[in-house]
């Protein structure tokens, strides 16, 4: 933290890019860890470099410079980890922090392996459009360690020329800033070529320019990315590609009317605190004919069906408050009349899927929501309970 607060006290513009991978697997849960912190900045003057250089700097007295008082902090801090702080530094090009600290660990959480769950989609291809170069390779080498087949660009520009080149794509990850043309332009005419291609916009936290045409994006995800929110709307949208997803997709549109709430009747709830999300699903399910109820968290949920009965409940996982799996807990342990609850979640690994049936829960869906889902669903869950009467 020092390190990249020192970073922070260099740089007015550019990058600061922070490392850590395994550099030793040691017995006794113990491992060794390479750490490096690299900024774009004003770089260290030749008298500090060489102070570091020789381990001068701790002990003098000259270091009152904010930059010299924070690597006065971080060269003790990394002693105490059995480590060495070493610099490289060039003036008016940025400095390269970088040092190894042995750490323990502790037993790791059970849950499926990333990489067993990405070989299912080995070899799709994925179209990058990032103009930040050190986000550019970063996505592009965690991809390819999934086995996946990146494209890299720089501009939208570029992501057409080589959309025309290649062909279809599996799935585009775009920013929305962009020199020449944003992300929104981009999606749209990557969608004017391929209607099907999944498109996800990596946006800057207070950027809602894109919202006039949030449509042409199945999943938004703010920067910086988040991995556990990354990777489930990622495998998430690579999953739903399969074979016949344009015959499913189409034979859904004709099912899209009115018409489907008079042969599937259901009070429904939504219990989703994502503005966009709510929206979203409730848009779907006014096309089928429903006028479903909002809740924003699991506290609302109770008090909502402690006073009037509900069918169904399209429960988020994750919500302020109460999250979903509570609320499901306490909805089978207190009400008469038990509705269907469906999960939706971003998490789509096999654990998370467990976890939520164990609450309770009767099924789940992927989130981000897509139209074919919901539809086949609410569909399978209608019929079951007509069944039942």
């Amino acid at each position: 933290i020092n390190l990249v607060e020192n970073a922070f006290t260099s740089i007015t513009s550019g990058e600061i890019f922070i490392n850590v991978k395994l550099a030793e697997q040691l017995d006794n849960n113990k491992a060794k860890l390479a750490f490096t912190v690299k900024d774009t900045g004003n770089g260290l003057p030749p008298a500090m470099l060489e102070a570091v250089a020789k381990d001068l700097l701790p002990e003098t007295e000259n270091c009152q410079t904010a930059i010299g008082k924070a690597l006065t902090i971080c060269k003790k801090l990394v002693r105490l980890v059995g480590g060495t702080l070493s610099v490289e530094s060039k003036e008016k090009e940025g400095s390269t922090y970088k040092f190894v600290a042995t750490i323990h660990y502790g037993k790791q959480v059970s849950r499926a392996n990333i990489r067993t769950e990405m070989t299912k989609l080995a070899g799709k291809k994925i179209l990058i459009a990032e103009d930040n170069l050190v986000m550019n390779k970063i996505l592009g080498n965690l991809f390819k360690s999934w086995q996946l087949a990146p494209f890299t660009v720089l501009s939208g520009a570029e992501a057409l020329q080589l959309s025309a080149e290649e062909g279809k794509f599996d799935l585009a990850l775009i920013d929305m800033v962009m020199p020449g043309m944003n992300g929104v332009e981009l999606a749209i005419k990557l969608k004017e070529k391929q209607p099907d291609l999944p498109v996800i916009l990596m946006n800057q936290p207070g950027n809602d320019t894109y919202k006039i045409n949030a449509a042409v994006f199945d999943a938004v995800i703010d920067k910086p990315l988040k991995h556990h929110i990354f990777l489930s709307h990622f495998t998430s949208l690579l999953t739903y590609k399969g074979k016949d997803a344009q015959v499913a997709e189409q034979k859904n549109k004709q099912t899209l009317s009115v018409e489907f709430a008079q042969h599937y009747p259901l009070k429904i709830l939504i219990a989703e605190d994502d503005k966009m999300n709510q929206k979203l699903v409730t848009k779907v399910l006014n096309k089928l004919g429903y006028e479903p109820q909002v809740a924003e968290n699991g506290k609302d949920v109770l008090e909502i069906v402690s006073n009037s009965n509900y069918d169904l409940i399209l429960m988020d996982v994750q919500m302020p408050h109460m999250d979903g799996l509570e609320a499901t807990r306490m909805i089978r342990v207190c009400l008469t009349e038990q509705p269907i609850i469906i999960a939706m979640t971003a998490n789509t690994l096999q654990g998370d899927r467990e976890e939520c049936l164990k609450a309770g829960m009767d099924d789940y869906i992927g989130k981000p929501v897509r139209l074919d889902g919901l539809v086949s669903i609410i569909q399978k869950w209608a019929l079951q309970s007509q069944q039942k009467q």
